[in-house]
């Protein structure tokens, strides 16, 4: 059996599909960093394993560690983008700062940005240069 290559994933996006990728990551052997922007979601995956905003009652792997921090997702070996597609934009250019280049990036967001007329693979592109985009 080969052994993983994406042994830490990082995801932006503690919504109620971040955090359940985060968990379903987690469950498949998966060091999980969670990116998320409230200090209260941060503080109750960290303490109780539960995102009480997003998926209330819903236990989490305490393999999962959220942060308010996006420089710590310097170690991921992967990030999975779970934020809604006209919230992301405005992600990017922090993410372009704090993720090494050639990390791949995986966007599961739908539909074309209002402003641009961008399908997110197209707009993460554009703004994480030297990424694999998927």
């Amino acid at each position: 059996m080969t052994e993983s290559l994406f042994k830490h994933i990082g995801i932006v996006g503690a919504g109620a599909f971040g955090t359940a990728l985060a968990q379903a990551a987690a469950r498949a052997g998966r060091r999980v960093t969670l990116f998320a922007r409230d200090q209260n979601q941060v503080s109750d995956i960290n303490e109780q394993n539960e995102n009480i905003k997003a998926l209330k009652g819903c236990k989490l792997d305490p393999v999962i560690r959220a942060t308010q921090d996006m420089t710590k997702l310097d170690g991921v070996q992967a990030v999975i983008l779970a934020l809604p597609m006209q919230a992301t934009r405005s992600i990017l250019d922090a993410l372009a700062i704090a993720l090494p280049k050639s990390i791949p990036v995986i966007c599961t967001a739908k539909g074309i940005e209002r402003s641009s007329l961008l399908f997110i693979t197209e707009l993460v592109a554009d703004k994480l240069p030297g990424h694999a985009v998927a």
